[in-house]
């Protein structure tokens, strides 16, 4: 317990002495996700990261709350990263050494280390939040990902598969369900994806057949409606990429509607 209090007091003092050093935040974070094991190996895998660690222990940790789930804490860490509306959505900025290179070749050297990045503090931040059932964290965080503009790359292969004319569709409109052939590559509808993913999986968890006012139902169907898909796209799909032979906004959907008194018969 006294290695774990001296990493995250470095993990802390690193952010103080270099606030940019955005690694500190995420490592952070997992440090506290597992401190219900390391305060107790034998009992602590059973509630994971929604274990408590007593207040005796926790107030040697910066950043852990005893009173509420470990995953709580780390909510708090890594909300940090995306606090504010960015171009790049995370707290993550692509630096240069020595004399500036040209446009094009930061483009293809940075943009992959880049994205992968950025989707690993996507990642660790929204298993956290399905954790922690913040739907409405989730869902703002889809608008921002929605209104935010596509990265420069994208941009150029874009008009490269249209031959220069302007896309047809804006990104805004992308199906989450169909592979577009003109992007090999999209970390925005990548990012979206895996939010409607995690927004789905809670409403599944708060499937109930005493739904007061419909309230988990209309979440599920907005839930399916951000897919921007058709019932043809659906049956097609085997949901590519996603490492399952089902959609979870499906599933939700059609557990939420099936949960309710009046779909018994059907």
């Amino acid at each position: 317990w006294k290695m774990l209090t001296d990493i995250v007091s470095a993990m802390a003092q690193c952010r103080l002495d270099q606030p940019f050093f955005h690694r500190s935040v995420y490592r952070h974070a997992q440090a506290l996700m597992w401190a219900p094991v390391l305060h107790d190996p034998s009992t602590g895998f059973v509630d994971g990261s929604l274990g408590l660690v007593p207040a005796t222990k926790s107030h040697h940790i910066r950043g852990l709350n005893s009173s509420t789930p470990c995953a709580n804490s780390a909510e708090v860490v890594m909300a940090s990263l995306f606090d504010k509306k960015r171009n790049q959505l995370v707290s993550v900025w692509i630096t240069s050494v020595g004399s500036s290179p040209s446009p094009f070749e930061v483009m293809n050297s940075s943009i992959r280390k880049f994205d992968l990045l950025r989707g690993k503090y996507f990642n660790a931040y929204l298993e956290i939040l399905k954790l922690c059932r913040r739907t409405s964290t989730l869902e703002a965080l889809f608008q921002n990902v929605v209104n935010s503009k596509r990265d420069l790359p994208y941009i150029y292969q874009a008009s490269a598969f249209t031959k220069g004319i302007t896309p047809e569709y804006s990104h805004f409109k992308d199906s989450l369900v169909r592979r577009n052939p003109s992007y090999t590559v999209c970390f925005l509808k990548d990012v979206k994806r895996h939010i409607n993913q995690s927004l789905a999986n809670i409403i599944i968890k708060e499937s109930s057949p005493e739904d007061k006012n419909n309230s988990v139902l209309k979440k599920s169907y907005a839930c399916y409606l951000r897919l921007n898909t058709t019932m043809e796209e659906i049956i097609k799909t085997r949901a590519w990429k996603y490492q399952t032979e089902s959609l979870r906004e499906i599933d939700a959907l059609c557990q939420v509607y099936l949960a309710r008194p009046e779909s018994k018969n059907i």
